[in-house]
């Protein structure tokens, strides 16, 4: 008898360039399906491990995100744990709040918090106030970067403070998935890489937000189809 297939529908997470299917293979390959019976390719909230081939000329390659193992690091199986199980719908969603941040819980245990994907967080940002910094990107917050390739997004925060980062036209970030809560070094300085990952093409927006700084920082990373030329 084949392994049960579990499948949890969030199609209204399409238009934010999540999933709109996500399977699970009990015991198996992590596997995101991009094929909805009920409308055309919609965007997943995992995504690819590898750059997409290229496609024959006159052609384009759609965005898609190709499975990933659930036990590939801590992130994902905290997705996978939250599809296979039913629970923790804020793992797969930034449209379900996620849980409360206490920073007494996070300044004890750092690794606790930040092995949890939960894309919400990147809406969960303190209220300005006298003593609360304003969360700002250090450096520029576009970029020109073609398919398969990678720019390092970086932002200030409070020193040793959570920073999450969501991606909502797919690309990838280092845990492989479309979310990732990093911490500030103690200067405040919080960064990832994003890479243009399954066949991401022309504009993608990518959000940060800290629960220790008020705002949100907005990157804007245009995908090419050809190498970006070097300037000289």
């Amino acid at each position: 008898m084949p392994a049960k297939l579990i499948v949890i529908s969030a199609a209204a997470l399409a238009a934010l360039g999540f999933a709109g299917w996500l399977a699970f293979r009990s015991g198996a390959e992590t596997s995101v399906s991009t094929t909805d019976p009920a409308q055309p390719a919609p965007r997943s909230v995992a995504a690819a491990t590898s750059a997409p081939s290229a496609p024959a000329p006159g052609t384009t390659t759609p965005s898609v995100a190709p499975s990933v193992r659930p036990d590939l690091n801590a992130n994902v199986a905290s997705v996978a744990e939250a599809a296979r199980t039913g629970k923790f719908p804020e793992r797969l969603s930034p449209m379900i709040a996620p849980k409360p941040f206490d920073a007494a819980a996070f300044s004890a245990n750092p690794q606790s918090y930040l092995k949890v994907v939960e894309p919400g967080r990147v809406f969960q940002t303190a209220a300005p106030g006298i003593n609360v910094p304003v969360l700002r990107s250090k450096g520029t917050a576009s970029f020109e970067i073609a398919t398969g390739s990678s720019c390092t997004l970086a932002t200030i925060t409070a020193p040793h403070a959570p920073v999450t980062f969501v991606t909502l036209d797919l690309g990838t970030f280092p845990n492989s998935l479309t979310a990732i809560t990093v911490q500030a070094n103690a200067e405040g300085e919080a960064s990832t890489v994003y890479t243009a990952s399954g066949g991401v093409i022309a504009d993608v927006q990518v959000m940060a937000g800290s629960p220790m700084a008020s705002g949100q920082v907005k990157f804007h990373v245009f995908v090419t189809s050809q190498p970006v030329a070097s300037a000289k």
